[in-house]
């Protein structure tokens, strides 16, 4: 019997008493870097014109006119970019929305009363608007869209079936295709410099679904896809700026937390916020992918837009819009310090502002200029631009606070949420956005 060649080999080289060379010990993981405490200094927050976003849409225009108390004039001196705030699907496409305007050229198909999808979406919606806006005299060189792909209750997905009672998904191709296309659609719109990519959506991380699971698995499926979708919009126009948008106050009460309690981490730590926000929110701003034999950093966003809408009740302010106390001082600034923090050297968005309370929001408003004064904002827009009335003769407010399915229904204080009321006046937080440097 023939002795196999490497056995043979193996044995003599135990016979000459050479024990193998030791394995290599594995590599120490290197311990994970924090980021420096920002050392923040405060202003009054004031901002140029060039910041100040003016949100629009069909409800306002009625009160923007030549020798009422708001005039195109005002809107375009005040304000240096509109803001167009459109649902991914937008049930009220119809001649709710159209008003007096009439439908034409590529939206022409869109005035029939079974209009295709299309005409629902951010795309249709977004141009009408603007052709709306224009018969007002109002133009703007800027236009920033913000989509939002949550029903208002932020208890699903926004999608054309939600009257069925069906439930949309970010794992389902047909979804996915179709929101990646309405996005690349979106674009195309001429004079769109912004697009934000969902608002408030880290809800979506806390959100259960109908059998009371968490959607952190869809969270993921969110991620990749917002991950295409900057890829699709950078295709049709790299000139346009994307960013993915989230809610402050879901954050740091729930999401903070969370990921604390999880680590054994004190919730008000650097390194509480950080951990949260490398799960939460960094995997929408970049990745690491493999390319030429090494990793390389893929950047996927132009900025972080936060929504800041807390209830009145709500930290930081419990009720209290101008801190007066040191200990009110220090929650409200340990509260806003980290928000450059996580959005990782970029710049913040704010799409949406707003204090939800039926009092007077100036106070408010100033105190939290104050406390973003330190981080490179863009731009920032407030909730709406004016009131919705609710008069029982034209309750227009009805339209959004009585809406079925009960998922698309609107809290009552968005229709009091204005810059100004139904009628033009100004209000005090109207004055304190337009406040100059």
């Amino acid at each position: 019997m023939r002795t196999p060649l490497l056995l043979l080999t193996l044995t003599l080289l135990a016979g000459c008493g050479d024990d193998p060379p030791p394995a290599p010990a594995p590599e120490a993981p290197l311990p994970e870097a924090l980021p420096e405490a920002p050392q923040l200094s405060y202003t009054a927050g004031h901002l140029s014109v060039a910041q100040r976003g003016v949100p629009l849409d069909n409800e306002d225009l009625a009160i923007i006119v030549e020798g009422g108390q708001i005039t195109p004039a005002d809107v375009m001196g005040d304000f240096g970019l509109l803001v167009l705030n459109r649902p991914y699907y937008d049930r009220l496409y119809g001649q709710y929305f159209w008003g007096d305007w009439t439908p034409t050229g590529d939206l022409a198909e869109c005035a029939d009363t079974h209009a295709p999808v299309r005409c629902t979406q951010p795309a249709a919606t977004a141009t009408a608007l603007l052709a709306q806006i224009k018969t007002r005299g109002i133009e703007f060189d800027r236009v920033a869209v913000n989509v939002d792909l949550l029903v208002p209750k932020r208890t699903a997905l926004l999608h054309p079936e939600l009257q069925t009672a069906s439930t949309a998904r970010f794992d389902l191709f047909e979804h996915r295709q179709a929101v990646a296309e309405a996005f690349g659609a979106l674009a195309r719109v001429p004079g769109v410099a912004y697009i934000t990519v969902g608002l408030e959506m880290n809800v979506y991380y806390q959100l259960l679904d109908p059998q009371n699971e968490r959607q952190i698995d869809d969270y993921t499926n969110y991620i990749t896809l917002y991950r295409r979708i900057y890829e699709e919009i950078k295709a049709v126009n790299p000139d346009v700026k994307v960013g993915p948008g989230i809610r402050w106050a879901n954050f740091m009460i729930y999401g903070v937390p969370e990921i604390a309690n999880e680590l054994g981490l004190a919730p008000d730590s650097l390194e509480a916020v950080y951990k949260a926000s490398q799960r939460i929110i960094a995997p929408l701003l970049s990745y690491r992918a493999l390319e030429g034999g090494g990793r390389v950093e893929i950047k996927t966003a132009d900025y972080l837009a936060v929504t800041l809408m807390p209830f009145e009740s709500e930290p930081p302010f419990m009720g209290i819009s101008r801190p007066q106390s040191e200990i009110e001082k220090a929650g409200i600034s340990a509260y806003y310090q980290y928000i450059g923090l996580v959005a990782g050297g970029l710049p913040l968005v704010i799409p949406q502002i707003d204090w939800r309370t039926s009092g007077d929001k100036t106070g408010f408003l100033e105190t939290v200029k104050g406390y973003l004064s330190p981080f490179e904002v863009e731009w920032i827009s407030w909730r709406r631009f004016a009131d919705i009335t609710a008069v029982p003769e034209a309750n227009r407010c009805a339209a959004f606070t009585q809406a079925q399915p009960e998922a698309l229904q609107y809290s009552a204080d968005y229709c009091t949420s204005g810059l100004v009321e139904e009628t033009g006046k100004r209000r005090g937080v109207y004055d304190t956005l337009t406040t100059d440097p």
